[in-house]
């Protein structure tokens, strides 16, 4: 879990990263210079995006870990 910078030739902006699981890929949201009016901004963006993207990766995993339960004990009737 992090937010970072991005500076290329035609990209500038803050990228917020999550990860799932390890069989699972990354969550990412990408707030730009641009669009946000500035780095200050984009990086407050950024981060509520991180907050969000947080959310949604434990949303995940527990869908995920219900599965796995149910796939596991199936057996032991």
């Amino acid at each position: 879990m992090s937010v970072v910078r991005i500076d290329s030739a035609d990209t500038h902006g803050w990228q917020a990263r999550v990860y799932v699981a390890k069989s699972q890929p990354r969550l990412t949201s990408f707030c730009s210079d641009g669009r946000h009016g500035g780095s200050r901004k984009a990086l407050a963006a950024a981060w509520f995006e991180e907050a969000r993207l947080k959310r949604r990766a434990a949303r995940m995993r527990k869908a995920f870990n219900v599965g796995v339960e149910l796939e596991t004990t199936a057996w032991i009737k």
